[in-house]
């Protein structure tokens, strides 16, 4: 049961992210075209 826990867990993690990380990435590349 603890390696489906991990396994659940590890996967809403990756989901979590992909939806914070990949906006926030987005931004700060458009911050840093602008910039030039």
């Amino acid at each position: 049961e603890s390696e489906v826990l991990g396994l659940g867990l590890s996967v809403i993690a990756l989901n979590l992210g992909m939806y914070i990380g990949l906006p926030a990435f987005g931004i700060i590349k458009v911050i840093q075209l602008r910039k030039n």
